[in-house]
């Protein structure tokens, strides 16, 4: 069970670690363990699992561990129609103090699958147009361009979704039977 579960009966638990209490404990504890940065995949900032991400962000703490945006293809073309206001509240995080920055001072991004094709992203050179935005408007506010990593499941494809989105690397969400394959 996770440190913040409370046994309730012979064979009950509950488990909540969504107060502010429970973020400040797994900050001092991903500190403490050297970790330096969380990447928070984003989502909509009213749905309920943008709760861990707000739960940081106003912590008297989150000096001690930097973050990072993961975005998610999918949930990143859900509110294509919003571009704009994506990449305000984007380019808003990421001059966070906390915000984790590499080669300098650029942002450190995760892409997480590719972008699904909607109306306003019909193809690759869509979403490269839209990555693009997202750099100039990260740069006009004096920041370097975000440094853009492409998480897939396939090393072959991922490159090649790297190069034609723009982006700056590939990495993994997460490793399984035959995703490093290429």
């Amino acid at each position: 069970l996770p440190f913040f579960a409370r046994v309730t009966g012979s064979n009950s638990v509950v488990i909540n670690g969504n107060t502010q209490a429970i973020m400040d404990q797994e900050i001092n504890y991903a500190a403490n363990a050297g970790i330096d940065y969380w990447a928070f995949v984003i989502y909509p900032d009213a749905i309920g699992m943008s709760h861990g991400l707000h739960l940081y962000l106003s912590s008297p703490i989150k000096h001690r561990i930097n973050f990072c945006l993961n975005l998610q293809g999918g949930w990143v073309a859900g509110t294509a129609e919003n571009w704009d206001a994506q990449l305000t509240r984007y380019v808003r995080y990421f001059k966070d103090p906390a915000y984790q920055k590499v080669l300098g001072n650029r942002p450190l991004v995760f892409l997480f699958n590719r972008i699904p094709h909607t109306p306003q992203f019909p193809d690759a050179a869509a979403v490269a147009a839209a990555i693009q935005q997202l750099r100039a408007a990260t740069t006009n506010t004096g920041l370097g361009t975000p440094y853009i990593v492409f998480q897939g499941w396939n090393a072959k494809n991922d490159f090649n979704t790297m190069q034609e989105y723009g982006l700056d690397a590939i990495g993994a969400y997460a490793v399984g039977a035959g995703s490093a394959t290429g």
